[in-house]
């Protein structure tokens, strides 16, 4: 069967009338058109005639077929003036004789082979019918089963079929008008509560077709029965892998925002139940949140819950998630840590080596890491530090590691919000004193160990951004993102020309390096839309980059994008979707962007990584505004290089920036060498170096913070922070003197009950400090009858760090003036310019 002709009509009919065909009886060989006769070897020699023959049987059969395809079809007819009378005897397929009782367990072990023939080819039109057939015959065995027989069949033989088919792969495709109707009956039923009769067998024939966020479904998971629990529970976690259809990605942030709201509250409200607690730790496993990104929504809830479950599954494993850290000696660095899986060349390594590359040397740098390779990057990345630590293979293990090191501060520089990955649940620890992330999560962690997120004033411009964030959003100028590759050894190992790729010289070839998830429905369209108004173009698309994924549906992918760009008219060479192998480096991916001429970003989930190669060939790139920092990162490095005139804010203008590129070469090149000039000044975004210093500042404030938070619950200070700085060498008389002027002063003050007043210990042991001030204190309450009950209150500072005398001085309000001074001890701090503060 060269191209399935000889069959069609045959098994068209059969599978109108639900009959399989396991066992082929001989009257039926007679309906069979073999691949030597006459007629499908002019069909095969003509592709009109071909083309005509596909849409003849489409038309014919419509009800096997997506909607968009009969369209596709009736387009074909009418512009070769081809009318078809459905109902003419002539074009009548229908064989009413053929059975239609097929044998059941020939269904069921015959499936395996029908999966396999779909998954090799999914755009095998036979192949899916085939598949359709036996779907929809395992959903009429679930509604015709007896409720009595349920259980059995579902753990036997019909249920492992079940599984097979939903693992499958054919919930990708759209449903056909008559699956449409069939899909819309059993959701009527399925909107009764699970104890109803046939509830569960509608159940079971809709997750057949649909996925969850599609469905009415009962989250009070206490009524589904013990024998579908499992199954019930992990469909509910089930995510999306590939959207076919615009609106979807919404839909599941709709539906997931509902889903983990119903959870958490089950599992909170009923904490010692065996059932939620195995749905907590199901759901900590297993939950896959990559497919919640695409959308413009705010995810701040929903990850707050996941966060709050997985901390309460770690809990019961009894993981000590909070810590308090000592008080911190006086060590004159800060400590900084840089948690990630590995240091590996992948985008969030590129990304996170900026913050350390070359900060400043009052940080002590130390790099935690899963897994040691000793690949030339990791070298470098070790280079940028003090010490690199490869942590053990134990959680327990690994926090305790962490925390043993006395990190002042932690960068998390992978990931955490995709899946739960062991630097996730590393992540929901308290392991250092202040703990921030950035654009390694591209939403917020929900975590509340994590006390700050860094973005930019470029990539979170919205006013109301900080409500997208449980951590403090802190924004640097400009954008978020930094890159550094460090020193390159990798160098191109291809060759790429347009010949090579069968792209004619004068075509305009619009390319994107967007990954697979980020190419949703919408963007798909978009691209449509641009490659039909451009004359002669061709879009190159490398979709199946490693960082996000090492398994893509790669041939259902194909055949989604290849239907939407026919239904705008685009022939099939005009799309291209690489997959190279081996996987290309970078420097690989700058040969296939040489021979472009106009970069598409995705939307509404932006790239970052995947535009740095583009700029520095110096092409054009057409990103989207969006409204959250997921889908503005594009936006906010184009308006860093000062090409806003790039960014757009609808659909509409969108495409018309990339038509106006495609048709104009003269743009194009003037856009390409402002851009090429741009590039060569070092772009903030490029620039590690003033990278570093950046984040060195904001770090040193937000350790700042920790430590005056730290130093005003130690020394218990008040509204009104006051400091003296005596000369413990002086003689006895003269500290008396002193210390009944200040102190006399002060407890004669109204407001001495907020007063602190702070006694530096510089030159004399705490010890000595205390009685020697004790004793003063005491005579003046003996002999001046000095009242210090309500105030002021007394505290000695003992020797300090200058991280920690900076953190105190910015909550004192004035040092008092002494005859007996400690003038070396003034001399130190001076430059903190603390005013005097006068005492009567």
């Amino acid at each position: 069967m060269e191209q399935g002709l000889e069959d069609w009509e045959f098994w068209i009919s059969a599978y109108e009338q639900g009959w399989q065909g396991y066992r082929l009886a001989k009257p039926y060989l007679y309906y069979r058109q073999h691949a030597s006769g006459a007629r499908n070897q002019t069909l095969y020699n003509d592709k009109n005639a071909f083309s005509v023959h596909i849409a003849k049987i489409i038309k014919l059969h419509s009800q096997l077929y997506a909607e968009e395809e009969v369209k596709q079809a009736e387009q074909i007819l009418r512009e070769r003036n081809i009318s078809l009378n459905l109902l003419s005897d002539d074009n009548k397929t229908i064989m009413t004789e053929l059975s239609l009782a097929p044998d059941i367990q020939d269904l069921l072990s015959g499936l395996p082979r029908l999966i396999s023939n779909y998954q090799k080819e999914p755009s095998d039109r036979f192949a899916l019918a085939n598949l359709r057939l036996a779907r929809k015959q395992i959903a009429e065995l679930w509604l015709s089963l007896p409720t009595d027989e349920l259980v059995t069949a579902y753990l036997g033989t019909l249920g492992q079929t079940h599984q097979h088919l939903l693992k499958s792969g054919i919930k990708n495709e759209p449903l056909t008008n008559s699956e449409q109707s069939f899909v819309a009956e059993i959701l009527i039923n399925l909107k009764e509560v699970f104890d109803k009769p046939k509830v569960i067998q509608y159940f079971l024939t809709a997750m057949l077709y649909r996925r969850p966020e599609q469905l009415p479904l009962e989250y009070d998971l206490t009524k589904i029965p013990q024998w579908l629990f499992d199954d019930y529970l992990k469909f509910l976690l089930e995510s999306p892998i590939l959207y076919s259809e615009r609106g979807q990605a919404d839909q599941y942030y709709s539906y997931l925002q509902e889903l983990v709201d119903s959870l958490h509250s089950f599992i909170f409200s009923n904490p010692n139940s065996t059932i939620w607690q195995k749905v907590a730790n199901e759901f900590s496993q297993n939950a896959n949140f990559i497919p919640l990104y695409f959308n413009s929504g705010n995810l701040k809830d929903i990850y707050v819950k996941r966060a709050e479950i997985i901390e309460s599954t770690l809990k019961r494993q009894v993981h000590q998630i909070d810590y308090e850290f000592p008080e911190r000696g006086n060590r004159k660095k800060i400590r900084l840590g840089i948690l990630a899986t590995h240091f590996e060349p992948t985008a969030e390594t590129f990304a996170s080596l900026p913050v350390y590359e070359y900060i400043s040397r009052e940080y002590e740098v130390v790099l935690y890491s899963l897994k040691q390779t000793d690949r030339s990057l990791e070298q470098y990345c070790r280079g940028c530090a003090n010490f690199f630590t490869k942590l053990p293979q134990n959680l327990k293990e690994q926090v305790n590691t962490i925390r043993a090191d006395d990190l002042d501060i932690l960068f998390i520089g992978t990931n955490v919000t995709a899946v739960t990955n062991q630097i996730c649940l590393l992540a929901l620890h308290r392991l250092a004193r202040v703990q921030v992330t950035s654009v390694a999560s591209v939403v917020t962690t929900g975590m509340h160990n994590i006390d700050y997120y860094i973005s930019g004033e470029l990539t979170d411009p919205m006013e109301k951004a900080q409500q997208h964030y449980q951590e403090q959003l802190v924004k640097l100028e400009g954008t978020a993102h930094c890159f550094s590759y460090g020193v390159e050894t990798e160098e191109a190992r291809v060759k790429v020309n347009r010949e090579s790729l069968g792209i004619s010289e004068d075509s305009v070839i619009f390319i994107s390096g967007a990954n697979f998830f980020k190419i949703i429905p919408e963007v798909m369209e978009t691209w449509a839309k641009i490659i039909a108004a451009v004359p002669n173009s061709v879009l190159l698309l490398m979709p199946f980059g490693p960082n996000w994924s090492n398994a893509y549906p790669k041939k259902a992918f194909l055949e989604q994008v290849n239907n939407r760009f026919s239904q705008h008219g685009i022939v099939a060479n005009r799309l291209i979707v690489l997959d190279p192998e081996p996987l290309l480096n970078r420097h690989d991916v700058k040969q296939y962007l040489k021979i472009a001429d106009v970069y598409l970003d995705s939307y509404p989930f932006s790239g970052t990584s995947s535009l740095i190669e583009p700029l520095e060939v110096g092409m054009p790139i057409i990103s989207r505004q969006g409204s959250c920092f997921r889908g503005a990162m594009g936006g906010a490095i184009l308006r860093s290089l000062d090409v806003s005139d790039l960014v757009a804010d609808s659909e509409e203008f969108y495409i018309d920036l990339a038509v106006a590129l495609g048709t104009n070469a003269e743009l194009r090149q003037q856009k390409k060498s402002e851009i090429k000039q741009k590039m060569q000044a070092n772009p903030a975004f490029l620039d590690s170096q003033v990278y570093s210093a950046k984040i060195g500042t904001v770090f040193k404030e937000l350790f700042q913070g920790y430590m005056v938070d730290a130093i005003r619950k130690s020394l218990r200070l008040r509204d009104i922070n006051l400091i003296i700085f005596p000369d413990w060498s002086c003689e006895e008389e003269e500290l008396y003197k002193d210390f009944a002027r200040v102190l006399t002063a002060i407890a004669s003050r109204p407001d001495k009950g907020r007063m602190k007043l702070l006694v530096d210990t510089t030159n004399i042991s705490q010890e000595d400090a205390d009685m020697a001030l004790s004793s003063i204190v005491m005579n003046l309450m003996m002999e001046e009858e000095l009242d210090v009950e309500e105030g002021p209150d007394i505290s000695l500072v003992g020797e300090l760090s200058q991280i920690q005398w900076e953190a105190l001085l910015t909550l004192v309000k004035g040092k008092i003036a002494l005859e007996c001074e400690n003038e070396e001890a003034i001399a130190k701090l001076v430059a903190y310019d603390v005013p005097i503060f006068q005492v009567h």
